[in-house]
């Protein structure tokens, strides 16, 4: 109905490009997925390239890295910084789990006892690694939208009439 509040009539309708673009694509609502149209091939693929040397001195990060590269379809140049500082984010957080096992949740200091400042350094990587998490796809809810590149040669619509 015209005039009602939150009712637009359809002159506020995106196109479907405006909808991938701001991330309100719901595939019940609108259907699969159109292709953007612009497929790239991956620039290099890191699978096979050794870890990089930021990670040289840490070997937790090392396994993190090593653990999941292959789960990866298609792993550019430019998803390595990304990535580099996942490994980084889950070593400090396992480094902080593991000092908090050792030493307790509450630290005795001179003022009296405190909760102990590995906590919440903890919690920070923690949180760090769930927002890098979904950009590769590595949770259950995120890894269908994750699409692999495809490189399709141009068609002209003449093609199949000669």
């Amino acid at each position: 109905m015209a005039g009602r509040k939150g009712r637009s009539g359809g002159q506020n309708r995106l196109t479907d490009a405006e909808r991938l673009l701001k991330g309100v694509w719901n595939v019940t609502r609108h259907g699969p997925r159109p292709s953007t149209g612009v497929a790239a091939a991956p620039l290099q693929q890191l699978t096979a390239e050794p870890p990089p040397v930021e990670l040289a001195q840490d070997a937790i990060a090392l396994a993190e890295w090593s653990r999941v590269v292959p789960l990866l379809p298609a792993l550019t140049e430019l998803e390595r910084g990304p990535l580099v500082a996942l490994c980084q984010q889950w070593s400090r957080y396992v480094d902080a789990q593991q000092r908090l096992r050792a030493d307790g949740l509450i630290v005795p200091t001179p003022k009296g006892p405190i909760v102990s400042p590995y906590l919440r350094v903890g919690d920070r990587a923690l949180g760090h690694c769930l927002k890098l998490w979904p950009e590769f796809g590595l949770t259950p809810t995120t890894r269908p939208r994750i699409e692999t590149p495809t490189v399709k040669p141009p068609t002209s619509k003449w093609a199949g009439l000669v």
